[in-house]
């Protein structure tokens, strides 16, 4: 993310500091009057205000990932611990602007093809670059639906969090566990890893007829391996 993007997301974060003080209505020349420039450069870089607040939830989520990433030892870490510090990371950076959050989360966030959600897939896709994450789960859970549903179950989390009430937050902190474990439990199966090698060899024992499908052969590998013992 460019210096000057950043400056217009942090100045707008920053008209969000309470309940009290957070405007009912942003211009384009609002937010660039916060961050110090004109109104002709922050159209430049963006197409408005909805596009700044949209994007405000992207410097979030790099924000989290970075943290996450200084950790000591973060890359050596399972599947399950690197997506539960990036979400509790996550959670912080809302918690640290929650007047933010609370007033523009459903209306900038919340929808599927949002910015927001586009952040959260990139970076749960380079998380799952994790040890203990067969090849198969990984080709699995980036596949659009999959994609799709495991940041919509972030989302949704979130949802809960902003309107939990409990002491600490202790509900939805349990829910956080409870869905992280869950996609752990999917990311680390060896089902798919054992189910692709079963189609494999079905294929190449040719007792399935789907290994004449050249697309299937390509996923399944052979034809590299066709064309390495041709070489």
């Amino acid at each position: 993310m460019e210096e000057l993007d950043r400056q217009i997301l942090i100045a707008a974060l920053s008209l969000f500091r309470s309940d009290d003080s957070a405007p009912t209505l942003l211009t384009a020349s609002d937010l660039a009057t916060a961050a110090g420039i004109t109104e002709d450069q922050l159209l430049d870089r963006f197409q408005g205000a909805g596009h700044v607040l949209s994007a405000c939830y992207v410097l979030l989520v790099d924000e989290a990932e970075q943290k996450a990433r200084a950790l000591p030892g973060f890359e050596l870490l399972a599947f399950e611990e690197r997506m539960a510090t990036f979400v509790f990371l996550l959670l912080d950076e809302f918690e640290s602007n929650e007047a933010f959050v609370r007033r523009t989360f459903s209306a900038r966030a919340a929808g599927a093809f949002s910015p927001f959600q586009g952040a959260l897939r990139a970076v749960l896709a380079d998380i799952m670059n994790a040890a203990d994450v067969f090849s198969a789960n990984r080709a699995f859970l980036g596949a659009p639906p999959v994609s799709f549903a495991m940041s919509e179950s972030v989302v949704q989390v979130v949802d809960r969090w902003l309107s939990d009430e409990s002491t600490d937050r202790q509900r939805s902190t349990a829910l956080i566990d409870r869905v992280v474990s869950w996609w752990a439990a999917v990311a680390t199966s060896d089902i798919a890893e054992k189910s692709v090698d079963l189609v494999r060899y079905g294929v190449e024992a040719g007792y399935l007829p789907i290994g004449k499908i050249p697309i299937v052969r390509d996923w399944l590998g052979l034809s590299r391996r066709e064309e390495g013992s041709e070489a």
